[in-house]
């Protein structure tokens, strides 16, 4: 073989070579381009970063908070005589800061919308301003270095963080209300402010304090598991023995609540954003609820078929739905009694909570066939399950947004149930369970956060109604009811014979000295001096 021969046989087993070997595979993400994003009819509103070492895999607990206490103002210019939605040519925020890091402030929004207004009627179009009041929806993040961090979930903008606890221990879930962020850290309880306040300072200043302040830990009595709770008052939180123990999140509990039940906690306790209502199951096939008022005591015990492995999730109107490792969906209500609205048969064992949204209820059976049920009567809406499907966490616009078997992105009609896309190369490893807004959240591998939304809503859309937490009483309006409630109830017997209807004010004794009005001593010194 000539050289020339040799070179030209080498240079072909080359090129086949190279036709013959596999091409490499589309690198495997978990976050959305801008081109994917909008194939599938989203936008990207923000992304940042929110884990600490250790990437997405170091974050203990991400939770979306739809906090009532705060509401957001835009004013928008909006043209005349057009729809609601289509007709918004501006939207300002009046919290957006300015070149001095302040906010802006209403006024200084109107100014700026109106002139707005006056150019637009140069050019012929007729606009006007509104104002409009948003609740601020919250991302609350806890990693296992004892990072705990706040951040508006519709800019992506940190509200405040600190570190709590020993990262050496194990971290639990969190409990979150508008005020107070609780953290389960060992066997310690550690409370948050989550919300600026306001005190006099002995001065007679008005002082703002900040958020993301500690206060005093909780030290609960038994071995706490899962995390805990805030409803209402109280933080409540479940313990290895079968209990529940209930706290004060504001103030010094001198004396915690506890009810003890028949079973351990599968799951962290649920309750609906600022419900007193608390419900949770055990392994023993029971379904506990208790009422966290003012004391908080036990509702009712429900025995289901099964255990409800995955947890429960609340609903509106104290309903609680979940499935069970029997086969069976339930709805109950929690009611005095407990109240089963309706359960189904499925014939599948469940090992997680459902999704609840637009009063349909959906949730994937161990075999990852995902159904769903209409909330009110637990019949099928879908002819047929979906197949391979491991979750849902959030529904935007007509689709519902989850992962398959394998946590791979997909998306699935809302209304038929059909799967409409399935990205492999998208691989979402940790969750965000939205039932609050239209929104989607992806968590990437290294920590960081995508917020996704539909291309025509930038303000959120609410998808369920939360009434506001109850104002706690301050110290004067405690005293102003204590000093209005009567000291004994009237009509009571006296213990001493008298007329529990006679008036307080008249003397028992008639008016008369009960000695006969004389020196029982005679005027003398009964001493002799």
């Amino acid at each position: 073989m000539t050289p020339i021969t040799m070179i030209r046989s080498l240079a072909l087993a080359g090129l086949v070579t190279c036709f013959a070997s596999p091409q490499p595979a589309t690198a495997v993400g978990d976050l959305l381009s801008p081109a994917e994003a909008e194939s599938l009819g989203l936008a990207e509103v923000w992304h940042r970063q929110v884990g600490s070492i250790g990437g997405g895999r170091a974050i203990v607990d991400l939770r979306l908070w739809v906090n009532k206490s705060v509401q957001l103002e835009y004013i928008e210019v909006f043209q005349k005589d057009a729809e609601k939605s289509a007709g918004v040519l501006q939207r300002i925020p009046t919290h957006q800061k300015d070149l001095q890091g302040k906010p802006l402030g209403k006024a200084e929004a109107e100014r700026l919308a109106k002139l707005s207004v006056i150019k637009l009627k140069r050019r012929g179009i007729e606009a006007d301003i509104r104002s409009v009041m948003v609740d601020q929806v919250r991302l609350h993040v806890l990693t296992a270095d004892g990072l705990v961090a706040t951040y508006d979930a519709e800019t992506g903008e940190q509200l405040w963080s600190m570190r709590i606890g020993k990262p050496r221990l194990v971290y639990g879930l969190m409990g979150i209300n508008d005020r107070f962020v609780t953290v389960l850290n060992g066997t310690t309880v550690y409370r948050v402010t989550a919300m600026e306040s306001e005190v006099v300072d002995p001065a007679g200043f008005t002082v703002t304090l900040p958020a993301g302040r500690p206060l005093p830990p909780i030290r609960p009595d038994g071995l706490a598991i899962h995390g805990v709770v805030n409803s209402g008052f109280h933080a409540i939180i479940p313990t290895s023995q079968g209990g529940i123990e209930s706290h004060l999140l504001e103030g010094i509990t001198i004396e915690p609540g506890y009810e003890r039940f028949n079973g351990r906690p599968l799951a962290q306790p649920v309750t609906f954003p600022n419900s007193n209502t608390v419900m949770w199951s055990t392994d023993r096939g029971f379904v506990y609820a208790i009422e966290s008022g003012e004391t908080p005591i036990g509702r009712f015990r429900l025995p289901i078929d099964g255990n409800a492995e995955g947890g429960l999730t609340a609903a509106s109107d104290d309903r609680f739905f979940f499935g069970s490792t029997g086969g069976r969906v339930y709805a109950v209500k929690a009611s005095e009694s407990g109240e089963v609205l309706w359960n189904r048969s499925v014939g599948e064992p469940f090992y997680q909570a459902p999704y609840v949204s637009d009063e349909r209820v959906m949730i994937s059976s161990a075999y990852g066939h995902l159904f769903c049920l209409d909330a009110e009567s637990g019949e099928a809406v879908w002819r047929q399950p979906t197949p391979d499907v491991d979750q849902v966490f959030a529904h935007v616009g007509p689709h519902l947004i989850g992962r398959d078997r394998e946590h791979h992105l997909m998306v699935v009609d809302a209304e038929t149930g059909e799967v409409r896309r399935r990205m492999r190369r998208l691989f979402v490893e940790n969750v965000i369970v939205n039932m609050d807004t239209d929104r989607a959240y992806l968590v990437g591998n290294g920590g960081m956060v995508q917020c996704l939304r539909p291309f025509d809503t930038e303000l959120p859309r609410f998808r369920r109604e939360i009434e506001p937490l109850p104002e706690v009483p301050d110290d004067e309006e405690q005293v102003e009811q204590a000093d209005a409630a009567p000291a004994a109830p009237r009509g009571q017997p006296d213990p001493f014979g008298g007329d529990a209807d006679a008036d307080p004010a008249v003397d028992p004794f008639g008016g008369d000295d009960p000695f006969g009005g004389d020196d029982p001593f005679g005027g003398s010194d009964p001493f002799g001096n």
